[in-house]
């Protein structure tokens, strides 16, 4: 799948982050040790103490990344499907420094995030296997519980178990406030076609 990601600010940054070329921010200086960076120094600093002393920066952008997945079914080969689906876009995904936030709907939200020393491709597989079909959705609330990270999110990627008008909605309101989106349906019949603008967008899996 292609889907446009840029880095995007998240307030305080991901501490164990060690990816070069990150954006960063000034937050102090320190007392120089052997292999820091030269340009690093702060020469203020070590003019006013007599001592090299160098700035400390903190890691503040990063490509983040939301998989929202849909549990409203029954027991069902399509179910299997879709959480065969959500584990391979989560090991896609954790072979990059990407931070992935997933939301797991039921009858209470689920957000577990990943990537980036959070926790692991295994945990992943962990919080799937535990999944088990619901018989209702509230997908009012689930966008309630996404609105929080918006802002801080590069791209969402759905793993529906069927496609309406309130999943249309979702994906409607997610692209006017500029946010990339794919979606993956696992339906054995769906109850509403896919609009032709939303095509490229929303793959259906029979």
């Amino acid at each position: 799948f292609e889907i446009s990601l840029g880095r995007k600010f998240q307030p305080g940054g991901i501490a164990l982050s060690s990816n070069v070329g990150d954006s960063t921010e000034f937050i102090g200086t320190r007392d120089y040790v052997s292999g820091d960076n030269p340009r690093h120094i702060h020469w203020k600093s070590w003019a006013r103490t007599g001592n090299p002393v160098v700035k400390e920066f903190q890691e503040e952008y990063f490509v983040r990344l939301a998989m929202i997945l849909d549990t409203q079914a029954t027991k069902s080969k399509s179910f299997e499907e879709a959480l065969s689906m959500a584990a391979s876009i989560a090991d896609y995904l954790s072979r990059y420094d990407y931070i992935i936030d997933i939301f797991a709907t039921g009858n209470q939200i689920h957000h577990f995030q990943a990537g980036r020393a959070l926790a692991h491709f295994d945990n992943i597989l962990e919080l799937l296997a535990c999944i088990e079909p619901a018989k209702n959705v509230d997908f009012r609330e689930l966008f309630a519980s996404l609105s929080i990270h918006l802002a801080n999110l590069s791209a969402i990627f759905f793993i529906f178990l069927d496609w309406d008008e309130q999943r249309e909605q979702i994906i409607r309101e997610l692209l006017e406030n500029g946010i990339g989106v794919k979606a993956f349906v696992f339906s054995e019949k769906t109850t509403k076609a896919i609009p032709v603008e939303l095509s490229e967008i929303v793959k259906i899996n029979l």
